[in-house]
């Protein structure tokens, strides 16, 4: 028989796999498709142009989710040597950074609809799934008194949608500001090859290291200032 303590562990990690899932496979997939737009079809011909969510989801990722409450997807590779013509660089950045871009509108959309559903009270909920601090539906339900189960069930749900858009909006961003410069640095395939184990591993790396947890801070107050900012001008509170 379960305990309150590993009833609220399977219920949190249940709720984040939802979420993870819904996360993973829509930036995934948007950032395949902009590729193809932007000149690359690589992700395309390897199958991630899809919302088929078990082509997104990162074996890795699933574990660190269950474990940490957060986790990433499979990475969406782009060919840098598949971009042509005038602008080029531009339509590159746009590829790289589109998942980036999808990360930070989804999680102001998904801001809104709690402050709009709950209150103003509820940004406390999304700092605690960013931080990773113990929180629950079961504490959800205490501090929201007079909502239906299946509200909470459901808020739940997207507070953890906005925790991981926002960690893995500063995430890739910092991963894909790598991949970008090594596209840019390399100026032939072997150069590329040659310098890719600096730029894809040991470059995130100090990166994640030293401006993983300062980027998260101004990112969490960007959506913040924003999602309230939009749910005013909407009228959800």
């Amino acid at each position: 028989m379960l305990d309150i303590k590993s009833t609220a562990f399977l219920i949190n990690s249940i709720t984040f796999l939802l979420a993870y899932f819904f996360v993973v496979t829509t930036t995934g997939a948007f950032r395949a498709w902009v590729a193809e737009k932007m000149g690359d079809d690589t992700a395309e011909q390897l199958g991630f142009l899809t919302l088929n969510p078990i082509i997104h989801a990162s074996p890795i990722g699933l574990v660190l989710l269950i474990l940490t409450s957060f986790g990433w997807g499979k990475h969406v590779p782009i060919n840098p040597f598949n971009f042509y013509g005038k602008n080029r660089y531009l339509r590159m950045a746009i590829a790289y950074y589109s998942n980036v871009f999808l990360h930070m509108v989804l999680a102001i959309i998904g801001l809104c609809i709690l402050l709009w559903w709950f209150g103003p009270m509820v940004i406390n909920f999304v700092y605690s799934a960013i931080g990773r601090d113990i929180f629950s539906h079961a504490s959800m339900g205490q501090f929201f008194t007079g909502y239906s189960t299946i509200s909470l069930v459901i808020g739940f749900i997207i507070v953890a949608m906005v925790a991981l858009h926002i960690g893995l909006a500063v995430l890739d961003f910092l991963l894909n500001t790598c991949m970008l410069g090594l596209a840019i640095f390399a100026e032939d395939q072997m150069s590329y090859m040659q310098y890719s184990l600096h730029f894809t591993l040991f470059a995130p790396l100090i990166l994640i290291w030293f401006f993983y947890r300062p980027m998260l801070i101004v990112v969490i107050k960007i959506t913040t200032y924003t999602g309230v900012l939009l749910a005013h001008m909407i009228g959800a509170f």
